[in-house]
């Protein structure tokens, strides 16, 4: 079997910056291995690249015209996102690269953009999915889209057999939509049982290699020991055990052996929360083992496909500062960054400001909640007197829809009182949250709970306030709260997206977050798993790969 530097990689992230980010990432990290990776993608990026990295730049698509369906907002349906249609130009390059050197040895496809698997599969090229969101979300997204609300037991939930008890279902997990732009809640080829696709030349003992703890024969054995001593409940990693009666920590995992996948064949194939599955050969998820090892296990067993975390798939520059904060003008370039606000001047903000003391607020770029509760949430912050940094997008963004044109919701009043007093910023773009969430000042973190945003509080020990929108948001959120209890659900009365998110809940939920010692100190064990940097359990595991995909996959030009 060829060397893996032998030939290219292609990776086509889905395109928003919520996806684009982590896959560049994940390109200069296997450029760095090595690899030749080329990016595929409508628009040059404004981040510099790896040497090894290129951009090949198309036009994409125009979409087709809406549809005459009225939504239920009375406006028309939109059309169908990028991810939905073929790609003459993705297929036009395929074809030009066969035959090419360096050959073709994989395309590395975000899972919403699974329309563009059926062009690789008919040209032979091997497919890994690559999942930007969390392993809980696309778990409990799978276990969810096999049960019904009848399935759930006398107390309104489930436990789903292979996932943390913690993480048992509710009525309104199993009511939820799927991830915005549709996700990768798409059709289903039959499944194989975790045998190779087609297209992939199986390797030499006929599956995918097997991890530790996993016989020969199929059988399923614990993927890990018990785990050592500052593991296990009572104790902190890399932390004297604390004093009794104080708050356990978060259930964190042991990393397996360095690049070990969590495999097993024998699944049931995928279904809704998965990707087209039974068309890859791999999957790659935007996450490490300390973190999420269970949901990981529990995607392996069910898709039948070697699994992998190999994130946080942060800038560099976020790993090299871990006693510092961040400068998003360094991780991120100016075009990038598109603040409302400098930079220099949120820092010097926040340094004026004590200790964990600040209320950071942002719901990301693509949902929001509705102008109501954002007036909701101006009122609590009011209220509260606590010094704040709130960032809104620049249009409107109604629960479950993208920033519209318009100026948006924005709080007049609440700005204009906000700095006369110097008590806080309210930003209407884009705001350096790299910086913000590593600087000591920052003591909570009101989200929505985007995988992204989740893994950067995550990873700088800043507790969080859960406002989940839609879609992956709910399972990250649970996450937070139930798992890892390092934040509250803004809703404490109901954890229904559904319902209205009033001044008292956001009120009642600041207060109690910022007094919590238990959470504080979850999260700062937490936050110990990164001290180091990048995880390395997920950098053996970005090696392991790049050893699989030379054992395993022929290079497109070279098989028989």
């Amino acid at each position: 079997m060829s060397s893996p530097k032998e030939g290219e990689v292609l990776v086509v992230p889905f395109h928003s910056k919520g996806h684009t980010f982590p896959a560049i990432e994940l390109s200069h990290h296997l450029a760095a291995r090595g690899l030749s990776v080329t990016l595929f993608l409508p628009s040059l990026p404004s981040s510099p690249l790896h040497d090894i990295v290129t951009v090949h730049q198309f036009a994409a698509p125009p979409p087709p015209p809406p549809t005459d369906t009225a939504a239920a907002d009375g406006h028309p349906s939109p059309s169908p996102p990028p991810h939905l249609h073929r790609d003459p130009a993705f297929e036009e390059y395929l074809s030009r690269r066969s035959g090419a050197s360096p050959p073709l040895l994989c395309a590395i496809v975000d899972v919403m953009m699974s329309s563009y698997i059926p062009s690789c599969d008919s040209l032979g090229v091997p497919v890994v999915s690559f999942f930007t969101s969390s392993g809980c979300a696309a778990a409990l997204e799978h276990a969810a889209s096999k049960l019904s609300e009848e399935d759930l037991g006398p107390e309104g939930t489930l436990a789903v057999p292979g996932l943390p008890e913690d993480m048992a279902l509710t009525a309104s997990d199993l009511r939820q939509d799927p991830p915005p732009h549709g996700g990768p809640s798409l059709p289903w080829g039959p499944s194989d049982g975790g045998s190779a696709p087609p297209f992939w030349p199986p390797p030499p003992h006929g599956s995918p290699p097997s991890p530790r703890g996993h016989s020969d024969g199929g059988s399923a054995l614990p993927f890990w020991p018990p785990p050592p001593p500052q593991f296990q409940q009572g104790h902190f990693p890399s932390r004297p055990p604390p004093q009794q009666g104080a708050a356990p920590p978060p259930p964190l995992m042991p990393p397996c052996a360095d690049g070990v996948p969590v495999a097993q064949g024998g699944g049931r194939g995928p279904q809704r929360g998965l990707g087209e599955t039974s068309r890859v050969a791999a999957l790659l998820f935007n996450t490490c083992d300390a973190v999420e090892r269970p949901f990981l296990e529990y995607i392996a067993k069910e898709s039948g496909k070697p699994v992998w975390g190999v994130g946080p798939l942060l800038p560099s520059r976020f790993w090299s500062t871990a006693d510092e904060p961040v400068g998003d003008e360094a991780a991120r370039p100016e075009e990038q960054r598109e603040f409302g606000v400098a930079d220099g001047e949120i820092r010097a903000w926040l340094d004026a400001k004590p200790p964990a003391s600040v209320v950071y607020i942002s719901f990301g770029t693509l949902v929001g909640p509705a102008d109501e509760e954002l007036e909701e949430l101006a009122a609590a912050l009011e209220e509260s007197r606590r010094p704040f940094i709130w960032v809104l997008q620049a249009g409107p963004m109604g629960p479950g829809g993208p920033p519209g044109g318009g100026g948006g919701y924005f709080p007049e009043d609440l700005a204009r009182q906000a700095e006369e007093s110097q008590r806080g910023l309210v930003i209407r773009g884009w705001a350096p949250q790299l910086m913000i969430l590593s600087h000591p000042s920052t003591g909570a973190f009101l989200s929505h709970c985007g995988w992204n945003s989740t893994v950067e509080a995550l990873a700088k020990g800043v507790p969080i306030l859960a406002w989940p929108i839609k879609g992956d948001q709910v399972s990250n959120s649970k996450l937070v709260t139930a798992r890892l209890r390092v934040g509250y659900p803004v809703r404490t009365a109901s954890p229904d997206p559904g319902e209205r998110v009033t001044r008292r809940d956001v009120t009642r939920g600041i207060e109690r977050l910022m007094a919590d010692d238990g959470v504080k100190e979850r999260a700062a064990a937490v936050r110990s798993i990164f001290d180091a940097g990048f995880p390395r359990s997920s950098a053996g595991s970005l090696d392991a790969f790049v050893d699989f995909l030379g054992r395993n996959l022929e290079p497109l030009g070279r098989r028989k």
